[in-house]
């Protein structure tokens, strides 16, 4: 869930990786898992950033 918080904060994936000193694609990887988990897109792209979907 770190990285579901952070990347709603920050909103981006490369900032979030920076901020939690890890790799773009473990962030890319552990976003995948939760939408599988939450059956949810949870972000979408807008650009270069991210923006949470709308609640269920």
């Amino acid at each position: 869930m770190l990285v579901f918080t952070t990347l709603h904060e920050v909103g981006t994936v490369t900032k979030t990786a920076e901020q939690l000193d890890l790799t773009q694609s473990t962030i890319s990887h552990s976003l995948q898992k939760l939408r599988l988990i939450f059956d949810d897109e949870l972000f979408v792209r807008s650009g270069r950033s991210v923006m949470p979907t709308q609640k269920k």
